[in-house]
């Protein structure tokens, strides 16, 4: 497999070290194989690196098989590796004690990927997207090597992804949970909301890594393929690389966190205050039903301190956030009317039920395909219903609701209607 052309790698500033220093050690090897010391000189002309910053020097790193197997272990679990790298920190009692950095450990894994990476598999999916693109309109695929010439990310979509972007774009909503693949690649879906109310597809891209620059390409390949359109929302799951990515690819966009994530991470973070009694209720409260600013103030402080848990590093970083996820700081941001938890429930329901940690990327694409051909046959059948009527009228002498009867798709109008009846605009109950 050959580099894309006009892929340009990231460009790294390097810092020159070096002294002209004459210190060298000299060694003559032995009949029986042995290495002899036989001269040094030993006269250096720099300072020494202070004994408290030696564990950043490259000589004195590196990631043993036992802390590699268990940051893998955690990564299996979801755990990002930033946080088994801290979990480290914290047993060996401080970053000095590890023995290694957080980039040792992504480019660790990395390598550990790459090693079992099939370059037979990798192949047969871009000729899958070749043969598409010369027999299909508007097929569009993008992938990436690295120095090997390893494949290391790639994205497709078709033509009715581009299509329905057009239509439904100002709401994206991506998605990077899945790994259920054996090379352990980050599946990131590219999902919206169609007329109907349901999910739609715009494309779909596969990461090694979550470095900035990974996340970077992924995005900027699928602006390019989206005709540099930019979604007016986009929403995502809780991670500092992306969102770095976001602001620098999507900058004419809101970026807001997916309430579904959010609550998939507590199990993790705060798993003993779930346990207590009543917490759930108020933490769900909080992250769904607050809608002014003074009502989530209320609930938040309230949580903090029924639970006693103001020191809670996980919690302290959600408040931090609270404009990204909120309702209440956050009515400006165009979602669809809906919360983004019941799209990603849909979206991982849809694409995990048929994979498993042997999955190949064939397996996934043809898996994907027909995860995707469900959800269009799905609305065929919504197009179909719209045709053969209109929605039955909860209250049939108001004519507002008429007119959005004519206006909206069935789905779309029970939702109006909802709303509507919920505005305290009609007094009369429905039955």
């Amino acid at each position: 497999m050959k580099r894309n052309k006009g892929v340009v790698g990231k460009q790294y500033t390097k810092v020159d070290r070096r002294t002209g220093c004459k210190a060298k050690v000299y060694f003559e090897f032995k009949s029986t194989g042995e290495l002899v010391v036989v001269r040094h000189d030993m006269v250096h002309n720099h300072q020494f690196c202070p004994e408290s910053l030696v564990h950043h020097v490259r000589s004195h790193r590196a990631v043993s098989s036992s802390e590699l197997e268990y940051l893998q272990h955690l990564k299996n679990k979801g755990v990002k590796i930033a946080d088994g790298f801290r979990c480290l920190q914290a047993e060996a009692g401080g970053s000095p004690s590890v023995g290694f950095l957080l980039r040792d450990a992504y480019n660790e894994l990395t390598k550990k990927s790459k090693k079992s990476f099939d370059g037979c598999d990798a192949n047969t999916l871009i000729n899958i997207f070749k043969n598409r693109h010369a027999n299909e309109e508007d097929f569009f695929y993008s992938f990436e090597v690295d120095l090997d010439g390893s494949l290391c990310s790639f994205f497709w979509r078709d033509k009715k992804m581009r299509e329905d972007y057009t239509a439904f774009g100002d709401l994206v909503i991506h998605d990077t949970t899945y790994r259920t693949n054996k090379y352990d690649m980050i599946c990131g879906p590219f999902v919206g909301i169609n007329s109907h109310t349901h999910n739609c597809m715009f494309g779909c891209g596969f990461l090694l890594n979550e470095r900035i620059e990974s996340f970077e390409w992924l995005f900027t390949t699928f602006l390019q393929s989206m005709g540099s359109v930019h979604p007016r929302t986009i929403m995502t799951d809780q991670s500092a690389a992306m969102s770095a990515a976001i602001c620098k690819v999507f900058p004419l966009s809101k970026h807001r966190l997916c309430v579904w994530h959010i609550i998939e991470n507590s199990k993790k973070h705060i798993r003993d205050l779930r346990n207590q009694e009543g917490f759930l209720d108020l933490f769900d409260h909080v992250l769904k039903l607050c809608h002014t600013v003074a009502e989530f103030d209320h609930y938040w402080n309230r949580m903090i301190s029924e639970y006693n848990c103001s020191d809670n590093p996980w919690l302290k970083k959600l408040y931090e956030m609270k404009e990204k996820w909120c309702r209440a700081f956050s009515k400006e941001f165009f979602s669809a009317g809906t919360l983004s938890s019941q799209r990603s429930e849909s979206t991982n329901h849809s694409l995990s039920r048929k994979m498993n940690a042997n999955s190949s990327l064939c397996d996934f694409y043809h898996f994907f395909s027909e995860a995707v051909s469900e959800w269009r046959s799905n609305e065929r059948k919504d197009h179909q219903r719209c045709w053969d009527g209109y929605p039955e009228i909860a209250i049939p002498y108001v004519g507002l609701l008429h007119k959005a009867s004519k206006v909206y798709t069935i789905d779309a109008y029970k939702l109006f209607e909802k709303e509507f009846m919920r505005g305290g605009l009609v007094q009369q109950s429905v039955t």
